[in-house]
């Protein structure tokens, strides 16, 4: 899973909704800076402990290990299909 924007989003986000409320609840421009700076700060840690939670539970794999688990994966398969006796005659293996 791709987290790097996680934080950057969520930070996002909470200033949008507390920019909006803060407009229509017609707050001088002042408060509402202090407020929206004040909310992209919390919600930027809120933000980068939520993305190390996802990196923690749910690991990026590398190019290098997808590559690995496809050669695998591909192996198993051929074994797992069908083999032959001595005699040559085919076994199928459920």
């Amino acid at each position: 899973m791709e987290t790097k924007n996680i934080p950057a989003i969520v930070m996002l986000l909470a200033g949008l909704v507390t920019s909006i409320v803060m407009y229509r609840n017609d707050y001088d421009l002042n408060t509402t800076l202090k407020v929206v700076l004040l909310v992209f700060f919390v919600f930027y840690i809120f933000g980068s402990w939520i993305k190390r939670l996802l990196d923690k539970f749910c690991p990026v794999k590398t190019e290098e290990e997808e590559k690995e688990g496809e050669e695998d994966g591909d192996e198993e398969k051929a074994e797992g299909e069908e083999s032959q006796n001595q005699d040559g005659s085919v076994i199928e293996k459920k």
